[in-house]
């Protein structure tokens, strides 16, 4: 009897006064072999070392297991007690009780045989917070054993993909809460890497079993394990991203019609994060430089401009983004036939939600408009050297301001001092 792993304890009478036991027994309520572990015992014999409660208070020694086997003649059985030591620990112990007949029916005595139960209890009491923590989460929580067959879903979870109890949870397997074109990732894919990792996660489609709508999720699974440290399941915490999801098909659309609108702008256009780096350069931009998408996206948009243009071009640009401020530059840029052009590239911020997002530009081809220019310039100067020569005056009156401008030579025939011009009574 020694050598049984469980606690067999013996009633040797019917009051109930002398209880034995086994090694086992006087081990697990700390009393000494041989020594009585009756709490019905005399004064004398009494144990002290230990208290048998419930809800922590002393249960009588006429309702102990025992004692109530022998009087009501009847077994006990899955008794449940908790013992209680001085120190402030406890134990549990759970077993069946049986009473000793005589050949009239009567109670002589019992036997016990009750299992230490303390670390289960302590696995039932971490699990109770689990599930009063899991009941109240948001989130979906969900454990299943290791053939796939849930045996908690928390409620926010039921009610995320439609189911209305527990039980009918309980009689789904774990692969069809999932939509059907992802069930075969899930067994073939997903498990195994669970299975070589310990844990694993993926953003999937959960599936509304009343909607038959996708719940975008991330599906976080891990390994219940025991106390041994076997795996007996599989538990999962798993957040539902479906407005995230659906802002992103949104934003993608919105960025699509964007490009769509952009690809056929009469200009070229390009668009920078917050980090300075281009992000998008439109068909028009693309087509003029040559270049494909990836080669000029970064800064790979520099390897274009003028090399004596390029110092204050990105020197402008970096330090108006710094300002958030809207800008204009002009600087060359290189044709895809290797020709310069004079780019007029305007700037400005742009904000999504009230944050800065980087910038958005646009730019326009003025070399034809540069080339006038300079032809403008040198007709004036050729124009004003002519008249000097030919000791020829020239003006020009302004209707708007009333005002009037002198050439060089004017001013030598009146014989007046430049600068001053007079006012038009003057002239007439």
């Amino acid at each position: 009897m020694d050598a049984a792993p469980a606690a067999i304890f013996i009633a040797h009478d019917p009051e109930c006064h002398h209880i034995s036991g086994n090694r086992t027994a006087h081990e697990m309520l700390r009393e000494q072999p041989g020594s009585n572990l009756s709490k019905s015992a005399p004064g004398g014999e009494l144990p002290v070392n230990f208290r048998v409660v419930r809800d922590g208070a002393e249960i009588p020694p006429s309702e102990l297991p025992i004692q109530r086997a022998v009087r009501t003649g009847r077994p006990v059985r899955n008794c449940e007690v908790e013992i209680a030591f001085e120190d402030g620990t406890s134990r549990h112990l759970l077993g069946n009780v049986e009473p000793l007949l005589d050949d009239k029916g009567r109670s002589q005595g019992a036997v016990a045989v009750l299992s230490d139960i303390t670390e289960q209890k302590r696995e039932e009491l971490e699990l109770q917070k689990f599930v009063s923590l899991a009941d109240n989460s948001v989130e979906f929580i969900g454990m299943c054993d290791m053939d796939f067959m849930p045996f908690y879903v928390n409620p926010a979870g039921l009610e995320l993909v439609g189911l209305d109890s527990l039980e009918q949870a309980k009689k789904t397997p774990v692969p069809e809460f999932f939509f059907p074109e992802d069930q075969s990732f899930i067994i073939r894919e997903f498990f195994r890497q669970v299975v070589q990792e310990g844990r694993a996660e993926v953003e999937i489609r959960f599936r509304h079993f009343k909607t038959k709508q996708p719940v975008w999720m991330i599906y976080n699974v891990f390994y219940i394990k025991d106390a041994a440290g076997h795996s007996v399941g599989l538990a999962t915490v798993s957040r539902n991203i479906t407005e995230r999801k659906r802002a992103e098909a949104a934003l993608r659309e919105s960025e699509e019609r964007f490009r769509n609108v952009a690809d056929t702008a009469p200009v070229m256009l390009w668009v920078s994060g917050t980090n300075k780096l281009c992000t998008f350069f439109n068909k028009p931009w693309l087509d003029f430089t040559g270049r494909t998408m990836e080669q000029e996206i970064g800064d790979g948009w520099t390897n274009g401009v003028y090399p004596d243009d390029l110092e204050r071009c990105v020197a402008t640009y970096s330090s108006f983004f710094d300002a958030r401020r809207s800008f204009q530059m002009e600087y060359r840029l290189r044709r895809a036939d290797g020709e310069y052009r004079w780019i007029l590239d305007s700037g400005t911020p742009r904000f999504q939600e009230g944050e800065f997002a980087g910038f958005i530009g646009s730019c326009l081809d003025v070399t034809e408009r540069k080339l006038m220019e300079d032809l403008l310039r040198a007709n004036e100067l050729q124009l004003t050297e002519a008249q000097r020569l030919a000791r020829i005056g020239s003006w020009q009156r302004d209707v708007s301001t009333e005002t009037i401008c002198w050439s060089d030579e004017m001013f030598r025939i009146y014989g007046l001092r430049v600068g001053v011009p007079p006012d038009f009574p003057t002239l007439l």
